[in-house]
């Protein structure tokens, strides 16, 4: 007995961070006044 192949996926979905998180999210606020630029540079390392 031989069973039919299950459905492969056919569709693909691109998101990016700015699409799930919402624009008056706490989140924003603080990054658009923080600088991270040497939180960047210190773990660029680890990548």
């Amino acid at each position: 007995m031989l069973k039919k192949p299950a459905a492969a996926q056919t569709a693909l979905e691109m998101v990016t961070l700015d699409h799930l998180v919402p624009k008056d999210h706490l989140l924003r606020n603080i990054d658009a006044v923080m600088d991270f630029s040497i939180i960047h540079e210190r773990v660029a390392g680890l990548y």
